[in-house]
């Protein structure tokens, strides 16, 4: 998986579509900027994601699973802003344009899983992220600085590249 400042197309050699870096609102990397949950996500490409929704098929209906996010819903979140006065997206977009333009092309590939939360009570599921992953998170490092700047709240821990795949409901143990 590629993660650069656009969609590309094929590269040499056929090779698939780069991942998206968007701007995104509620629970869907994509769509148009407007007020309400926030956040900045890379969008792994359509095969990345078929070929990781293949292999965890057989996981599916496996006792204690997670529920499973749907393919088209997974993305490594970057920063998330959750609500965003209306107002102050423009500026937001403004403030992240030169963060992403100075992010070079990256390889990443997805790579190993794990969960977060105990081994009784977990809560999500997620698979790696390997490859360019320091100038990922120089891009995340300052996707926050702009959106500090502009006096948005925001957590303060250390950022984790992963791709959610699913969420366990709060309080029921796995049975795994």
């Amino acid at each position: 998986m590629r993660a650069d400042r656009r969609a590309r197309g094929p590269g040499p050699g056929g090779r698939a579509a780069a991942g998206e870096l968007r701007a995104a609102r509620g629970g869907a990397a994509g769509g148009r900027l407007s007020a309400g949950r926030l956040f900045f996500a890379v969008v792994p490409p359509e095969q990345a994601r078929r070929d990781l929704d293949a292999a965890l098929a057989p996981l599916r209906d496996a006792p204690g699973a997670p529920r499973w996010s749907r393919p088209g819903r997974w993305h490594l979140t970057l920063l998330f802003l959750g609500q965003v006065p209306h107002p102050v997206v423009p500026d937001l977009v403004a403030a992240a344009g030169p963060a992403v333009a100075d992010a070079p092309a990256m390889t990443l590939r997805l790579a190993g899983g794990g969960r977060f939360g105990s081994a009784r009570r977990p809560q999500v599921a997620w698979a790696g992220v390997d490859g360019d992953v320091g100038p990922l998170s120089e891009l995340a490092v300052r996707l926050t600085a702009g959106a500090r700047g502009l006096g948005l709240p925001v957590e303060d821990r250390p950022f984790r590249p992963h791709l959610t795949l699913g969420r366990w409901r709060p309080g029921r143990p796995t049975e795994g």
